[in-house]
């Protein structure tokens, strides 16, 4: 009975021996599946979070760089040295550059030295020339984009990296750097979110070892090249899947995820502590230490372990069915087109998905592109082009980006397109994940904010050019005004003077057209006939002028409303618009002026103010205008014809006429063949009545007496205009500005009037007008100006001011003169 009992002991001692051991190689290969499992899920999570944060540092550089680029080409423009600096500034750099952390950009020249910056204009005479980014791109031409190491800012002492490009002169030599920078700022933002648990980091090197960024910061690690980095390594032999390994910085043992941002020479890494991917498998290696201890309850704690572990891998599923459908929807709902494409073992590429973006773009719905070629969709040029970009990225083995024009169901659009190509396990690639964004709305607003920044430099540098040129022409005209009332008595003398005054009034017409199409000329608006004005303007061109081959008609329909608009400026305007028709049919043709009221049924457009409009439009049979030639037409400068044969002046100054006059232009094709212009204008208002023109001649000039205060900063100017005042009998004391001008209201003598120009050194010519009169109440006077005033300024004028228009004729100076000093305080005797 004992040897039984011993025998059934020993059985059972076997027994238990055997489920020990069974029970200990269960739990061993528990544990260990939930380690490796454990692992495997937080390597999926930190490749994913790698993949994520690349393409938005990729796009992020690589926008700046844009912007860098676009500065480089900028320098380039023709006309650059001759824009102001603001408007250099907003050439250079579009006002952009300060977003998403990004720092200022700058440009230094071939010596180091900072020339132009995003930041204030004075940029002082800082020399940068120790800086890596200028003595690389001044060693090395091809360096194209570089990347510099680490430094702290001088004014915040804040960590940035800078992004630098090569300037190059006419022959391609070395002339200058433009320099930008991304804050860590930036980095941080885009890091902070993340919760990758204790003692994890986010690290990105550059290809040569040295640590760009880590979060969390170390200052005293920023900066610091290791060689032997293990990613790298590990990168330059082309195992791309995520590794265990020990920290180079800190030691500290971790889960590696990496990848290299684009096609930067930037490596990013997500570093997860092996103790935070391993702490559910140490409860449960906790949980199994305890069953080993308590043979006993082996087996009822093996399956608890296993309850413990059904339920995770069930919350896991649930885990996984909630990231699986949150990852759907954001595929089928994004407004980017997304799409997948199988990489066979072959190289055949087939779609596998796309979502609705995608078949609004394509035109081709999701069950159509399932499993078919770009050959099967699209055409030959255009599937051509996309198995192309397709390949190239399959060859790259990296993230891969472009940027293409296509011919789609929603007409041509603008893409811009990334591909990320997907290697499970480190493998061959098995599928692409595309994302295409439609640009064409983006490019189409840049585009048209790069032309009104381009517009409104030229127009600045235009009324500047037109400005000093108003002054050169007020010297001209008034010195041969003296010349010819005094010095010149011979009819062959005479003739000359009449010459060169006609040559000065061509300048002066020149001028005001500069300054209507930079909209700041001065406009002396005027009732007038439609009927009148289109007969005067046909009586200027003239019938010769047009050719015999071409048939003129006016049209006027019945009830046309008068216009308010500057005679003068109108019928130059119109004339332009006839001679353009004319050049625009060399073979002969039909040329028709036509004028009607604007009705509701033709709209609103442009720049049209308030009120109604009469339309006078000038319609030939020429070639007319294609769409590019269209687009630019009121471009200034921009010309069709033959060098020398037009200033690409005509349709710009006509559209600035227009718009300041309260009106707008447009341009129409004229039917089957031709061009239509019409120039949409105000019609006047019922209280203003048709202003008289005044005939001045040399013969009524007269003498006169008074003394007048000049106030001009010009000095050629000045000494003009005072020598046509002192020839009819005026005392004049002339002064360069404003501060001494307030001075010498003060003098013994008192003055009869002032007359001042309204450019000041010191402060605007109004400004100085309106001290005066509060100084001397009741003083007449004068203000000289080349430039339309605004109604503002115009009422903080003093009462009774008069404005006279530069270039001032002599004879216009004088009446005004004796106009605003009256009778009682000064007398012209007619001659």
């Amino acid at each position: 009975m004992q040897h039984s009992g011993e025998n059934a002991s020993r059985k059972s001692l076997i027994g238990l021996l055997v489920i020990g051991v069974l029970l200990m190689a269960v739990l061993g290969w528990v544990l260990a599946e939930s380690r490796l499992a454990a692992w495997r899920y937080a390597a999926g999570t930190a490749t994913n979070l790698v993949t994520a944060l690349q393409r938005d540092i990729d796009r992020t550089i690589s926008s700046y760089d844009l912007s860098m680029q676009a500065t480089v080409r900028a320098l380039d423009v023709p006309a650059f040295a001759l824009v102001d600096p603001v408007s250099r500034q907003q050439l250079l750099f579009d006002g952009s550059i300060e977003a998403r952390n990004m720092g200022s950009m700058f440009v230094m020249d071939a010596d180091g030295k900072v020339i132009h910056d995003s930041g204030p204009l004075s940029h002082g005479d800082k020399v940068l020339a120790d800086r890596d980014y200028f003595t690389i791109h001044r060693d090395q031409p091809d360096a194209g984009l570089y990347i510099s190491r680490p430094y702290r800012s001088r004014m915040t002492g804040e960590w940035s990296v800078a992004l630098s490009r090569r300037i190059a002169g006419p022959q391609g030599q070395f002339a200058g750097v433009v320099v930008g920078s991304v804050r860590y700022s930036y980095f941080t933002a885009l890091f902070s979110k993340l919760d990758l648990g204790p003692e994890s980091t986010i690290t990105l090197f550059d290809l040569g070892g040295t640590l760009m960024y880590r979060s969390p910061l170390m200052d005293a690690e920023i900066g610091r090249t290791v060689t032997d980095v293990s990613v790298l390594q590990r990168l330059r032999e082309g195992r791309l899947a995520p590794f265990d390994g020990i920290s180079r910085v800190d030691a500290t043992p971790r889960l590696f995820a990496f990848a290299q941002v684009g096609t930067l020479p930037l490596v990013l890494s997500v570093n997860t502590a092996l103790s935070t991917v391993y702490a559910p498998w140490v409860g449960q290696a906790t949980v199994v230490g305890g069953v080993s201890l308590v043979l006993v309850l082996a087996g009822l704690l093996l399956l608890r372990a296993i309850q413990t572990q059904q339920r995770r891998r069930e919350q896991a599923e649930r885990d996984l069915v909630r990231s699986t459908g949150l990852q759907q929807a954001y595929f089928d709902n994004a407004p980017d087109a997304l799409f997948i494409v199988d990489v066979a073992d072959d190289g055949t590429l087939r779609y596998e998905g796309v979502n609705r973006s995608c078949e609004i773009l394509t035109g081709v719905s999701a069950a159509a592109a399932m499993g078919k070629r770009p050959a099967d969709l699209f055409p030959a040029a255009l599937a051509m082009s996309i198995e192309q970009r397709y390949r190239a990225c399959l060859t790259a083995g990296t993230t891969y980006s472009y940027s293409d024009t296509r011919d789609l169901p929603a007409g041509q659009r603008d893409c811009n397109t990334v591909l990320v190509p997907i290697q499970p396990n480190g493998g061959r690639i098995t599928l692409l994940l595309g994302s295409t964004r439609d640009m064409t709305e983006q490019n189409r607003l840049q585009s048209e904010q790069h032309h009104a920044s381009k517009m409104e430099a030229v127009g600045r540098l235009t009324a500047g050019v037109a400005h000093d040129f108003n002054n050169y022409l007020q010297t001209i005209v008034s010195s041969i005004d003296i010349m010819a009332a005094d010095y010149l008595a011979g009819p062959e003398a005479m003739e000359v003077a009449l010459t060169a005054q006609k040559a000065a009034n061509s300048g002066a017409r020149l001028v005001h057209h500069l300054l209507a199409f930079s909209r700041q000329q001065i406009l002396q608006p005027r009732r007038l006939s439609v009927a009148n004005l289109l007969a005067e303007t046909h009586k200027l061109v003239g019938s010769s002028a047009l050719g015999p081959g071409i048939r003129f008609k006016i049209a006027v329909e019945p009830f046309t409303d008068d216009i308010q608009v500057d005679p003068t400026q109108a019928e130059s305007c119109l004339l332009n618009l006839l001679l353009n028709a004319r050049d625009a049919m060399p073979n002969g043709g039909s040329l028709v002026l036509h004028a009607r009221n604007a009705t509701l049924e033709d709209g609103v457009f442009g720049n049209l103010g308030a009120g109604r409009h009469v339309i006078i439009a000038v319609h030939d049979t020429g070639r007319g205008m294609d769409d590019d030639t269209k687009s630019r037409a009121f471009e200034p400068f921009f010309t069709t014809k033959m060098f020398g044969k037009g200033s690409g002046l005509g349709l710009s100054m006509a559209q600035g006429f227009c718009r300041q006059s309260g009106g707008d232009i447009r341009l129409l094709n004229g039917g089957r063949v031709g061009t239509r212009v019409e120039l949409w204008l105000p019609a006047a208002t019922a209280g203003m009545l048709v202003g008289e023109e005044r005939d001045f001649n040399l013969a009524t000039i007269g003498q006169g007496t008074g003394r007048v205060l000049l106030v001009e900063d010009e000095q050629d100017v000045s000494a003009a205009l005072a020598a046509v005042m002192v020839s009819a009998g005026f005392e004049v004391v002339a002064v360069t500005n404003a501060t001494d001008g307030m001075a010498r209201l003060h003098d013994r003598d008192p003055y009869d009037a002032i007359l001042a120009d309204y450019a000041l050194p010191d402060m605007p010519g109004p400004h100085f007008l309106a001290c005066a009169a509060a100084q001397v109440p009741g003083l007449p006077m004068l203000l000289l100006s080349g430039y339309e005033l605004d109604d503002a300024t115009v009422l903080s004028l003093p009462p009774l001011t008069k404005l006279l228009r530069k270039p001032a004729r002599r004879l216009a100076l004088l009446n005004a003169l004796r106009e605003a000093i009256g009778e009682s305080r000064a007398t012209i005797l007619a001659a």
